[in-house]
C-alpha cells in the first residue's frame, strides 16, 4: 500500500469495497432493520374540531381520545409498554451483534480472508457481552433524560388526562403555566447538554466498538482507547463525521421526494374520504417502496459507513502499534487529510 495514500483514497476504496462485497449490504440492511438508524419518515396529519358535549364536560380528558369505557384498554397499554421495553432490550442485543460482525467482515476483506457473514456473526457473539456494554454506555445520555423526563411528566399528563374536562377549563394561566414550567426547562437541558453529549459518545462508540473487535479490550479499556484516537486524529475523524452526515442527508432528501409522490394522493384520500384505483395503487406502491428506502439505502449507509469507520480505525491502529498482529503490508498507513 502506497504510505502517503489520501483520504480521498481511502474514501473510494471503502465504496468499492462495499459494492464488490455484497454480504456487507446484507449486514447492514440488518444493521438498520435492529438500529432503525437510517429511518426516512413520511407522516401527514388532518386536524379536525373536537366536539365536546355537556355529558362530556364531568369525564376525563382520556375519555375524548379513547371512548368512556378507556379503563379497559389500561391492560392493553400496559401489555404494549412492556412489548416496546422487551423489543427495545432484544434490539440493543442484536444490533451490538450486527455491528460487531460487521466489523469483523470488513477486517476479513481487508485481510484478502474469505467472507463468511455466519463467521462474522459467530466471532461478534463470544463478544456481545462487551459490545452491549459499550452500546449502553453510549445511550446512557438517552436512558438518562427520558428517565428524567418520565419523572418529571408522569405527574403532569396523569393530571391532564384524568382530571374533568370541565376542571381543566377553569384553572387559571398561572397555574396551566406552572404544571409546564419543568417542560419548558427541560428543552435547553435537552438540546445543550444531552444532544451534544450523545453525540460525542456516539463516535466513541464507533472507535470503543472497534476495539473490542480488533485488539478485544474491555468497555473501560476500549473507550479509553477510543479517547486516546480521538484524541490524535480529531482531523479524520471530525471530517469521517461530517461526510457520514452529508451523504445520509442526501440520500434521505434525494429518496423522500418520490416517496411524497406516492403518499400526496393517498393523504388526500384520506381527508377527503375518496378512494379511487389511482389512489389504492398509489398505498399499494408506498409500502414496498418505503421498505427498499429503509432497509435497502438504509443498509447502504450503514455498510459504507461501518467500512469507513473501521478502514481508518486499522490504519490507525497499525501505523502507532505495528505489533497489534495484524499485516502491515496489508493494511494502510495514516491517511493524511485532503489540502485545501
Amino acid at each position: 500500500m502506497n504510505p502517503d495514500i489520501q483520504y480521498s483514497e481511502l474514501l473510494q476504496d471503502s465504496m468499492r469495497v462495499v459494492r464488490s462485497h455484497k454480504k456487507l449490504w446484507i449486514l447492514g440492511m440488518l444493521a438498520a432493520i435492529v438500529t432503525g438508524q437510517s429511518n426516512i419518515n413520511v407522516t401527514y396529519q388532518t386536524r379536525q374540531p373536537v366536539n365536546v358535549t355537556q355529558a362530556q364536560l364531568s369525564q376525563p380528558m382520556i375519555s375524548l381520545f379513547l371512548g368512556e369505557n378507556w379503563q379497559r384498554l389500561v391492560p392493553i397499554f400496559i401489555v404494549l409498554a412492556a412489548l416496546s421495553i422487551a423489543w427495545m432490550i432484544i434490539a440493543l442485543i442484536i444490533g451490538a451483534w450486527v455491528q460487531g460482525a460487521q466489523i469483523e467482515a470488513v477486517v476479513d476483506v481487508v485481510l484478502d480472508k474469505r467472507l463468511s457473514i455466519r463467521s462474522a456473526l459467530g466471532r461478534a457473539w463470544r463478544r456481545i457481552g462487551t459490545l452491549v456494554g459499550i452500546n449502553l454506555v453510549a445511550v446512557a445520555p438517552v436512558l438518562a433524560i427520558l428517565a428524567l423526563m418520565t419523572i418529571t411528566f408522569a405527574p403532569i399528563i396523569s393530571t391532564l388526562l384524568l382530571r374533568p374536562i370541565q376542571e381543566l377549563g377553569q384553572m387559571e394561566e398561572g397555574a396551566m403555566f406552572s404544571m409546564f414550567a419543568p417542560f419548558l426547562c427541560m428543552v435547553p437541558i435537552l438540546l445543550c447538554i444531552g444532544l451534544p453529549l450523545m453525540l460525542i459518545l456516539g463516535v466513541f462508540q464507533v472507535y470503543a466498538q472497534r476495539s473490542c473487535m480488533v485488539e478485544y479490550l474491555g468497555i473501560v479499556a476500549a473507550y479509553r482507547r477510543a479517547g486516546g484516537l480521538i484524541r490524535r486524529h480529531l482531523g479524520h475523524t471530525l471530517l469521517t463525521v461530517v461526510i457520514l452526515f452529508a451523504f445520509g442527508v442526501l440520500l434521505a432528501a434525494i429518496m423522500t421526494v418520490p416517496a411524497m409522490i406516492f403518499w400526496m394522493p393517498v393523504a388526500q384520500a384520506m381527508q377527503d374520504g375518496v378512494w379511487t384505483a389511482g389512489v389504492a395503487m398509489s398505498a399499494l406502491c408506498f409500502t414496498p417502496f418505503w421498505l427498499i428506502i429503509n432497509v435497502g439505502l438504509g443498509g447502504l449507509v450503514m455498510a459504507f459507513g461501518s467500512t469507513l469507520w473501521t478502514r481508518l480505525y486499522l490504519t490507525f491502529i497499525v501505523n502507532e502499534e505495528p505489533s497489534t498482529g495484524l499485516p502491515p503490508a496489508q493494511l494502510p498507513s495514516t491517511p493524511s487529510l485532503p489540502t485545501m
